[in-house]
């Protein structure tokens, strides 16, 4: 179910009024909705994701009880998840996929060997590796669980950490010891309803109006052979329009869901803190899919051994890091290429920062140079979204043989660009614009926000699914 639907819509007006009128029964409403939510489309998906869910629930509530043995269990069932999604997402790395399919005869074998990549896996199994992970390293115990460690109490809980659906399909990646403590009854008193609708409207916003509008342009990117009928300035013009686009609809995602979270209680944790103004690589990835970047070093780049081993070792765990990362949108070689290329990038930078000692810290000098340097980080990373846009590697060689060999001239015509430069202004308002607004300015920001409004329901894009949705 997407966001933006009006099934989503139904849904949630139909959810937040049982939710605060029938209080005793509110996590039950939410895991109903929550199943709901995902199984819309794919309803047999279900049971995968309960298994999943109520195997890791059980695994966790042993661990906290005080097992004799939590490390063995905890590996155990952190490799159990890993292997889930191994199977349905990397399977075919190892397996040849025709000769699979000429091979296989028995119908159930051949059903489950090639059932569709079952919708946010990737995030669900992360939340399920946070689980146990975070028990076992006692970051929250059954103090902080209300009710105590009731074991039926605990799987609904659990299940609801695990299935909450404004967050389920594709985050952000709430922490176990982030979300755990906070499941209680909730009133309509404490609702933040402005700050809600300031989540959900910027996200509509973002989503429709900005990111489904740049799709009509950089669905050029998805066809090879017209790319030797454009030019290298058009062709460059399509990558930073992406760049655009690709903020702006995983941006919208995460606001609605954050949104929609605060009217039912719950917080989630910010996943973008303007990206593009980044002064560094490693600030990029502080401020570009938080919640992903905090995951991958707390549960790989830390366990790798961190930066406690010596130089070459720190350089090797942060390559591997960003290049397991990058695998983890996806089995294609265009994103692991594209998250080397960070990793690469991350080391670089390392290796550099002493010479960075030498240079200016204040004054103009060093402003000018912190902002080339930060156009420079901007540009560098549009230009990788290459291998995330074109995920068939081959298909990402014959762009860059194209911008190579281009001529220099203007494909589009003018109106084109004017367009591609009206929906791209937003994310670059968004990034520019002061954090805080005075009071004296709400009647302005109200103004703003109904704009926001209007423009997402009356110039809105094609509808298209969010991009992170297919993983």
């Amino acid at each position: 179910m997407n966001f933006i639907s009006p099934e989503y819509a139904l849904l949630f007006c139909l959810v937040f009024a049982l939710y605060y009128f029938f209080p005793r029964l509110q996590i039950t409403i939410l895991l109903v909705a929550s199943l709901v939510f995902y199984g819309w489309a794919q309803p047999l998906e279900i049971p995968l994701l309960l298994a999943v869910s109520l195997c890791s629930s059980t695994v966790t509530y042993i661990i906290l009880q005080g097992c004799a043995a939590p490390k063995p269990l905890m590996a155990l069932g952190v490799t159990a998840n890993l292997s889930v999604l191994a199977f349905f997402k990397y399977k075919f790395l190892f397996i040849d996929a025709k000769m699979a399919a000429v091979s296989t005869s028995n119908g159930l074998v051949e059903s489950i060997l090639y059932a569709p990549l079952p919708i946010g896996i990737s995030f669900y199994t992360f939340h399920c590796i946070s689980l146990i992970g975070d028990a076992y390293k006692q970051q929250f115990t059954k103090g902080d669980l209300p009710g105590g460690l009731n074991y039926s109490r605990f799987l609904r809980n659990g299940l609801l950490y695990l299935v909450f659906f404004p967050q389920i399909v594709a985050g952000p990646i709430v922490k176990a010891h982030q979300f755990m403590p906070q499941i209680a009854k909730k009133t309509i008193r404490d609702v933040p309803f402005a700050e809600a609708a300031k989540w959900i409207i910027w996200g509509l916003f973002f989503k429709s109006f900005v990111a489904d509008n740049l799709a009509q342009f950089t669905v050029w990117m998805d066809q090879p052979e017209t790319f030797q009928g454009l030019g290298r300035y058009d062709l460059l013009a399509l990558l930073f329009c992406y760049s655009f686009q690709i903020f702006a609809d995983f941006a919208g995602y995460s606001a609605i869901a954050i949104g929609s979270a605060a009217l039912l209680g719950y917080r989630l944790p910010i996943n973008f803190n303007r990206p593009y103004t980044a002064r560094s690589f490693s600030d990029f990835w502080r401020r570009w899919h938080i919640s992903l970047s905090s995951f991958l070093r707390e549960y790989l780049y830390i366990p790798l051994g961190g930066n406690r081993h010596g130089t070459i070792r720190t350089y090797f765990n942060l390559f591997a890091t960003m290049a397991l990362g990058g695998l983890w949108h996806g089995a294609a070689v265009s994103f692991l290429l594209w998250g080397a290329a960070h990793g690469l990038a991350l080391c670089i930078e390392r290796a550099l920062t002493p010479l960075a000692r030498v240079l200016p810290s204040k004054g103009a000098t060093a402003a000018a140079l912190q902002l080339a340097y930060t156009a420079l980080i901007f540009a560098l990373v549009s230009c990788l979204w290459l291998f995330f846009k074109l995920q068939n590697f081959e298909h990402a060689w014959l762009y860059i043989e194209a911008v190579a060999g281009a001529s220099r001239h203007f494909g589009f015509r003018s109106t084109q660009y004017a367009l591609i430069a009206i929906y791209a202004a937003p994310v670059m308002f968004a990034h520019l614009v002061p954090k805080r607004i005075s009071e004296k300015d709400s009647l302005l920001m109200a103004f703003c926000y109904g704009a926001m409004l209007m423009l997402s329901i009356f110039d809105k894009g094609r509808t298209d699914a969010f991009i992170y949705f297919q993983f």
